[in-house]
């Protein structure tokens, strides 16, 4: 038995990706809406206490439609925690509570992964969001600023 010419193998590749959903199929983003201030985590021996907060963060997914079982992940890598929760099927709305961020050094990644599409690993970063929480402070209030990383990824820190 002969093994298929290599244009062959790369035909049936091709054909096989459009019946799984097409070409340029690409997974469900999430973006934020609001990040809310909830409270100040105060802790005996917690480094930095007063810094740390806790928030909620709301957004869409941006798919339409949603596909049901969307999960929307949160994940802060300087304290290694992470977070998710269902997207709503109808708007693709989703809220994540009582997210810890030390407003002082903190970097968070928000993807989502819809159940029937698997993102391969080395593309992964690129379509995630990677986000800096600052407090923002005024005479009358305090919020929560986010700014997305133009680099796409995490400076170590």
């Amino acid at each position: 038995m002969r093994p298929l010419a290599p244009w062959l193998a790369a035909s049936c590749a091709c054909c096989l990706a459009a019946c799984r959903g097409g070409l340029d199929q690409r997974p469900p983003a999430p973006e934020i809406e609001s990040v809310v201030l909830k409270d100040s985590l105060m802790g005996s021996g917690a480094p930095d206490a007063s810094s740390v907060r806790s928030v909620a963060v709301a957004g869409s997914v941006v798919d339409d439609p949603v596909e049901p079982g969307t999960l929307v992940y949160l994940y802060e890598h300087r304290s290694e925690r992470g977070y998710y929760v269902a997207a709503s099927e109808t708007d693709g709305a989703f809220r994540l509570e009582d997210v810890l961020v030390n407003m002082e050094d903190n970097c968070v990644q928000l993807y989502a992964e819809a159940p029937n599409f698997e993102t391969p690993r080395e593309t992964r970063g690129s379509l995630d969001g990677f986000y800096v929480f600052t407090l923002e402070l005024t005479e009358s209030s305090t919020a929560v600023r986010w700014e997305q990383l133009k680099t796409g990824v995490c400076a170590s820190g």
